[in-house]
C-alpha cells in the first residue's frame, strides 16, 4: 500500500498507463506503488518526490501518449486557473491530435468507451447544423471562430446536457463509474448531496460559490453574466476544449486517416436519436 494508514484506499492506474503521466498522490503516500517493495519497506518520499519519481521511472514515451499526456495538461492547468481554453496557434488542424484531444474530453466528461462514438454524433451532428446556418467563413483562431465555438458550446449544453449528465445517479447508466484523474475537478456537491461521481450539467455548469467571489476579486466592478459563468465553469470549460478539438476534426485539414468514417459520423439521424444512442438503456 502507498501509506502506511489501514484505513486509506489509493487506486493507482496500471504501470505504463497513459494516466500515469498525471498522477497525483496524496500527501500521505510515500511509496511507489509500481516498483518491487523491499523486505524493509521501500524508500519513503515525500509526497512531491513520489510524483517526481513515477514521472521520472514510470512514465510512457511514445508520441500519441506524450500528446495524450500534453492535453491532459493544458485541461487540468484551465479548470484550475478557470479560463477558456486557448487556440492553437498553428493555422491548420491536426487531426491526428485532434482525435487524441477528443479521447481526453470524453474521459474529463466520464463518458463510457463504448458510448464514445454516439455522443461524438450526436455533437458532430449538432456542430454540423451550426456551420450550415452560420453566414460567414472564418479563420480558425479568430475572434469570430471562438465566438462560434462558445456559441455552439452553449447551445449543446442547453440542449442535450442536461439529460446526458443527468442530476439523478439513476439515469447515468452511460457514463463511466470512477475516472480517478478528474474526480477532484467536478463541484464536491455533486458527490456529496447527490451521491454522483463526476460532472453533473445542472451543477458544474456554473462556478461555484468559492470561484465566483475570486472571479468577482479578480473582476471588480464587472456584472457576472450567466455567459461568462458558464464559460468559466468546469463543465464549460471542458465543453468549449470538447467543440474546439471537434472543430478541427471536422472542418480542419492535416491527417487524412479515418476522414471519411468521421465526415458520415451523425449523418442520417435527428439529433434525438443520435442523444438517444447515447442514454439508452438507462
Amino acid at each position: 500500500m502507498p501509506c502506511d494508514s489501514n484505513v486509506h484506499s489509493h487506486t493507482w492506474a496500471p504501470p505504463g498507463s497513459v494516466m500515469v503521466g498525471f498522477f497525483t498522490p496524496d500527501e500521505c503516500e510515500s511509496i511507489c506503488a509500481y516498483c518491487p517493495l523491499p523486505p524493509d519497506g521501500g524508500e519513503r518520499m515525500k509526497f512531491e518526490g513520489l510524483r517526481d519519481h513515477v514521472l521520472a521511472e514510470h512514465f510512457p514515451s511514445d508520441a500519441d501518449a506524450m500528446s495524450e499526456i500534453a492535453e491532459h495538461k493544458a485541461l487540468r492547468t484551465a479548470l484550475r486557473n478557470y479560463k477558456k481554453p486557448q487556440q492553437a496557434v498553428s493555422p491548420v488542424a491536426d487531426q491526428r491530435l485532434a482525435r487524441i484531444r477528443l479521447k481526453v474530453y470524453h474521459e474529463a466528461l466520464f463518458v463510457r468507451v463504448d458510448r464514445r462514438v454516439a455522443l461524438q454524433a450526436l455533437a458532430t451532428r449538432h456542430l454540423r447544423e451550426a456551420i450550415k446556418s452560420h453566414s460567414t467563413s472564418f479563420a480558425r483562431g479568430s475572434s469570430t471562430h471562438n465566438a462560434f465555438i462558445d456559441s455552439i458550446t452553449a447551445s449543446f449544453t442547453t440542449t442535450h446536457a442536461p439529460e446526458i449528465w443527468s442530476n439523478s445517479k439513476h439515469h447515468r447508466g452511460h457514463l463511466a463509474k470512477a475516472i480517478p484523474l478528474y474526480d477532484d475537478k467536478w463541484t464536491m456537491s455533486s458527490n456529496m448531496r447527490l451521491d454522483i461521481l463526476g460532472p453533473v450539467c445542472t451543477i458544474d455548469n456554473s462556478m461555484p460559490a468559492s470561484r465566483k467571489r475570486e472571479w468577482n476579486k479578480r473582476n471588480s466592478g464587472t456584472t457576472l453574466t450567466d455567459e461568462v459563468n458558464f464559460q468559466n465553469s468546469s463543465f464549460g470549460i471542458v465543453m468549449r476544449h470538447y467543440f474546439a478539438a471537434l472543430y478541427d476534426l471536422v472542418v480542419g485539414g492535416g491527417d487524412e486517416e479515418g476522414e471519411g468514417e468521421e465526415q458520415e459520423l451523425g449523418s442520417g439521424k435527428s439529433e434525438e436519436e443520435l442523444r438517444w444512442e447515447v442514454v439508452k438503456g438507462d
